[in-house]
């Protein structure tokens, strides 16, 4: 509305005419409208919204225009998982890895195989050192293993006589370990002191790091002279050999715990300790710790020195960790002698002053480990890393009378144990004021061996006592006079059971006992991806895939998709090398594969009755058609095999359900059973090899699917089969302006679990491939396939496989990678989830096609509204539409919130057909582990448009004409209606409106005389209300 200073005129076609104005209080409304937009429904008040708030979980493949508005199915998506009701968000988390070699666009098969042999072994034993003196070897000492121990504990305290307590002037640990190359590396610490002086006489040394090098059991004189030391030589499966120098008569008697075994990996370690507080990490260990055992002298060299001061620690994965540490100091009137423990350090050495280190567990890291603590003298500290045994690291509390020892909660069967004590009831750096130290081991009820130490305090005369004994696990001396008070064989080598150690004889005190408990690891199932010419042989640990090792079969292998039969693993290679079997696998490197004696393309194992047989699928000769099948009980001797099918197409891949044997073909799906009677299932005319890769079966059924180009057959083995592929969908078609849409593309591998199942779907166009992981859902009341595009990978993928602990195995343009689904095989993971989409990438969700329910009417977008959860700047979502097929455009700014938003058309506004969308754009800053942003709602209001570009309202007030610029007298009314009637449905001619604005209007009518009035100036209007169209031309 306007203040009106004079008339308002309108030019049309040339001549100028008065627009009417209605004028009320001084202020006019001028007639001159373009007429508001028409809602969708003639009802409703405003625009109708096009609404999805029930989610898309009624499928994909509705690309092409859909009548009406929406429903619970779409398009596709880019990545973006749509089966939940009410929620769209990211595919679940991948985890990859790259081979070294990786794996080719070829047929690709996968198969889990779980670890045969065992991953380690003990033995807790004893023997006698030689009495030759001088430089002697020391032969054939057993170890007690079945083969060359990775690592050898050593303890002694001097003694030549089992169970006999005497004068305990040394004692020590020893360390040793071999690489899988035979490299042996040995360390140690020994201490002294001599017993029944007045003046105490002490001293320590580490040996091994220098010459002699690799000492693994040291002996030294209070005066700290050297004494016998001993280097571990011909290290064989039942043996070895000491090379001894300054070796003396005494029979000193040397308890050991070996270690071995194919998964024991264990390196040796020399570090200084932190002279400032912090951590300190050591590195050059060669893989993450298990476990570590850790001794110091507290010597920064391997120079012997003064006082008795020696420490034991031990820290296992989980972060539990002790530490035992006895001192005794030399040249002292009265012995000076302490004891200390602790539960929470690794590392506590003392002195004449008290604590003198407190290092503390801190990680486990992937080339070694890290402790922290204050800062320290630079001390050489000497640790043992073990990997491949469950080990736990714990203490407890002394039984108080004889009898069993209470079972621990250890969380595994243990095979070996170790126990320390500085025998003392409470814990504390200098808890004890007698150096005091006991250490026995089991590996089974009657492998033990325990000796004990102890240096009284405060004497005039020094009191020092050593034990030895091979018939006990564990034992404890009185500090006064040396008399075994606590002893205890080994009831149950398990720590869990009561009774594992069991009291003899015990004192009435609670002293604290630190233990590690040891076992094997558990048998490791691992992944093994086949393709091409090499087997990859993968571990997975915290969602981390390993590489342990790959087997390349040779330039003729062409590998096949393959079986377990009776425990062994057969994998084809084709027709031009035989085929191989996996019969023993390792807990990491050095599988066993043998020649399988005969060529194969495709295995399955088949049931025949009560018997299963192993069944291949074969060529008479390299260069003969693949279409021969023969079965064997034994997996080796075969009986005469009968043809499949066509002659000129070869089997592909073979599956039995238990009541039916399916064959693959390059052509067809056949089946066929025992008596050698085949039948063909499809009736396609065309063959490629990768047809019928996506053979599987359902177990216990007659159910099958084979894959044939774009086409993907559901057989139930009473009818004939469905072509359930997405191209049946009628509104699965090309979408203009999207590229690799999910049609006519290849059905390659697939796999069921459950209710689920999963296919690769590739996409070729323009030379560039992607290929989709399609997720389809069986509902067995509708009997039907609800597909889904769970996740799009750029370039090819070969294989499918949901392996026992439900991830969905793919290989994909050289890297292997897995999707974790859940317990009931759906793509949904629930707490179980790993994480969803990845860093850097773009994903699409795209609706179908609409025309919001007039199918020929223009229609005006105006708000696009969605509701979020869990978005934030690394995942914003951008609202975008294609417009009548054209290219994508963006809505608004991202929403980079959650919570409801809104954005709004402010150009580019009008579609007959609309196909709305989001992408989410994530950045290098999205953590896919704990990130899961959702859509739980989107949707859209629009409103009716004229398919012109407006409609308009215009009233000529004929009470007023014009000539050149000025109003003059009234004319004939009818001589205005008439000229304005001439123009109704002939061209359309050139308007100026009152602002002034050039328009093309045609017109479509012209009404009757109509009287307005009176307005302000108290006259009554004779009117004309002329109803136009704008055309964009004068046609």
């Amino acid at each position: 509305m306007s203040d009106l200073a004079e008339p308002i005129d309108v030019q049309i076609d040339g001549e100028r005419y008065a627009v009417y104005t209605e004028v009320v209080k001084g202020v006019a409304d001028i007639a001159f409208k373009r007429i508001k937009d028409e809602p969708l429904s003639r009802s409703a008040k405003g625009a109708i919204p096009v609404l999805w708030e029930d989610g898309l979980s009624g499928g994909m493949g509705y690309g092409r225009a859909i009548k009406g508005g929406p429903t619970d199915a779409y398009a596709h998506t880019v990545g973006v998982d749509n089966h939940l009701p009410g929620l769209m968000r990211l595919h679940g988390r991948r985890v990859s890895v790259s081979p070294g070699k990786p794996p080719v666009d070829a047929n690709t098969d996968f198969f889990e195989s779980t670890q045969t042999t065992a991953q380690a072994e003990f033995f807790c034993g004893s023997f006698t050192k030689d009495t030759n003196a001088g430089i002697v070897t020391q032969s054939s000492v057993s170890h007690g293993l079945a083969e060359k121990p990775r690592v050898m504990l050593f303890w002694w305290s001097d003694q030549t006589v089992s169970g006999t307590v005497a004068a305990g002037d040394s004692a020590g640990w020893g360390i040793m370990s071999r690489t899988p190359f035979d490299n042996i590396t040995g360390r140690t610490a020994s201490w002294a002191s001599e017993d029944n002086v007045g003046t105490s006489n002490a001293a320590r040394k580490i040996a091994g790091i220098a010459a002699p090098a690799n000492v693994s059991i040291a002996f030294i004189s209070p005066s700290g002279a050297d004494g016998p030391h001993g280097v571990i030589t011909n290290l064989g499966t039942s043996t070895l050999d000491i090379d001894w120098t300054d070796n003396n008569t005494d029979a000193a008697i040397i308890h050991f715990l070996a270690i071995g075994g194919p998964g024991v990996e264990a390196t040796l370690s020399a570090w200084a300790l932190q002279t400032s507080a912090g951590a300190k990490s050591v590195t050059g260990v060669g893989f993450q710790p298990d476990v570590c055992i850790h001794l110091s002298a507290s010597l920064n060299s391997t120079t012997s020195a003064s006082d008795a001061k020696m420490t034991m620690g031990v820290m296992d994965a989980s972060g539990n960790q002790w530490s035992t540490s006895i001192y005794s100091q030399d040249a002292q009137g009265a012995s000076n002698t302490l004891s200390g423990s602790s539960g929470a350090l690794c590392l506590n050495g003392i002195d004449s002053a008290g604590s003198a280190v407190t290092q503390s567990f801190v990680s486990m890291d992937s080339d070694g480990f890290t402790t922290s603590g204050l800062a320290n003298a630079n001390d050489i500290v000497m640790t043992l890393s073990i990997k491949g045994v469950r080990a736990l690291a714990g203490k407890f509390t002394k039984k108080t009378s004889s009898g069993n020892q209470a079972a621990q909660t250890i969380g595994f069967t243990t095979e070996a144990f170790m126990v320390a004590s500085t025998q003392d009831t409470l814990l504390g750096g200098t808890s004890d004021n007698h150096a005091r130290f006991s250490l026995g081991g089991a590996s089974a009820t009657d492998e033990v061996e325990a000796m004990c130490w102890t240096d009284e305090d405060g004497q005039a005369t020094t009191d020092v006592y050593g034990l030895s004994d091979t018939a006990l696990a564990f034992e404890m001396t009185d500090v006064t006079d040396g008399s075994e008070d606590s002893t205890a064989t080994c009831g149950d080598i398990d720590m869990e059971t009561a009774g594992f150690l069991n009291w003899g004889a015990a004192t009435g005190s609670a002293e604290y006992i630190f233990y590690l408990a040891l076992a094997s690891a558990e048998n490791v199932t691992f992944m093994y991806g086949a393709s091409g010419q090499r087997t990859t042989k993968m571990s997975i640990a915290d969602n981390v895939i390993t590489v342990e090792e790959q087997v390349d079969h040779g330039n003729d292998a062409s590998i096949g998709y393959g079986t377990e039969f009776e425990a062994v693993q057969y994998q084809p290679l084709g027709k031009g090398a035989n085929a191989v079997k996996l019969t023993a696998v390792t807990s990491s490197t050095g599988d066993t594969w043998g020649d399988a004696g005969h060529t194969a393309v495709a295995y399955t194992t088949q049931q025949d009755g009560p018997d299963a047989k192993l069944a291949k699928g074969y060529s008479a000769s390299a260069t003969t058609i693949a279409n021969l099948v023969a079965l064997s009980s034994d997996g080796s001797t075969f009986a005469g095999g009968w043809e499949i099918g066509d002659l000129t197409t070869d089997i592909v891949r073979m599956t039995d359900s238990g009541t039916s044997f399916y064959i693959g073909k390059e052509d067809n799906l056949y089946r066929a059973d025992p008596t050698r009677v085949s039948e063909k299932i499809t009736s396609e005319t065309d063959a490629s090899p990768s047809h019928g890769t996506g053979t599987v079966a359902v177990q216990g059924t007659d159910v099958a699917i084979y894959n044939h180009g774009s086409s993907e057959f559901f057989f139930t083995g009473g009818r004939r089969p469905d072509n359930i592929s997405i191209d049946t969908n009628p509104f699965n078609q090309p979408i203009d302006n999207i590229t690799h849409e999910p049609v006519t593309g290849t059905y390659l591998e697939a796999d069921i679990v459950g209710d689920w199942k999963y296919n690769l779907y590739a996409v070729t166009e323009s030379s560039t491939t992607k290929t989709y992981v399609l997720a389809s859902y069986w509902i067995a009341q509708l009997g039907k396939w609800i597909p889904h595009s769970y996740d799009r990978l750029d370039g090819w993928a070969r294989g499918m496989k949901v392996d026992s602990e439900f991830r969905l195995w793919t290989a994909n343009n050289g890297t292997y990678l897995y999707y974790q689904l859940g317990k009931d095989g759906s793509p949904d993971a629930g707490r179980d989830n790993i994480g969803f989409g990845a860093a850097s990438t773009t994903y699409y969700c795209y609706l179908p096609e609409i025309d919001a329910g007039l199918e020929v009417t223009q229609k005006r977008l105006w708000q696009f509204f969605i509701l979020t959860r869990n978005i934030d700047t690394t995942c914003p979502v951008q609202l975008i539409v294609h417009r009548d097929g054209g290219a994508e455009e963006a809505v608004g700014p991202t929403v980079r919130t959650s919570g409801l938003s809104k954005r709004y058309w402010t150009a580019k506004d009008t579609a007959t057909r609309f196909r709305l969308g989001w992408k989410v754009v994530t950045t290098a800053s999205y953590t896919p582990a704990s990130s899961d942003p959702q859509v739980l709602v989107l949707g859209s209001r629009v409103k009716s448009q004229a398919d012109t570009a407006g409609a308009y309202d215009i009233m000529i007030d004929t009470g007023v004409a014009y000539e050149d610029d000025e109003p003059q007298a009234t004319q004939e009314a009818k001589d205005i209606r008439d000229a304005l009637l001439a123009l109704v449905n002939d061209k359309a001619v050139a308007v100026t409106d009152p602002q002034g604005n050039s328009l093309t209007l045609w017109f479509l009518d012209v009404s009757d005389f109509l009287l307005r009035g009176p307005n302000d100036d108290k006259k009554v209007h004779y009117i004309v209300r002329c109803q136009a169209e704008e055309r964009t031309t004068p046609s």
